[in-house]
């Protein structure tokens, strides 16, 4: 694993970073670190993947799922 070093970082961005770490009960460079990988991942659509994965999990399953969209399409309807 290699360093990062991050300039100019707005003090509103590092404190709530500080904020979560504690919330999480982690140190802040582990929740900095997790944070980047979550954005890093998101943008690079490996996110769609794993969104497959959980589909073709939840069509293995014993129970129906149903669809919530059409659902609430519905009860708007009402």
């Amino acid at each position: 694993m290699t360093d990062v070093l991050i300039r100019n970082m707005p003090k509103r961005i590092l404190a709530e970073a500080k904020i979560l770490a504690e919330f999480h009960r982690r140190p802040l460079q582990k929740e900095l670190q997790l944070i980047l990988e979550e954005g890093v991942r998101f943008r690079s659509g490996a996110w769609i993947e794993s969104a497959k994965e959980i589909q073709r999990k939840l069509k293995r399953g014993s129970k129906k799922q149903t669809d919530s969209v059409r659902l609430i399409a519905e009860d708007r309807k009402r």
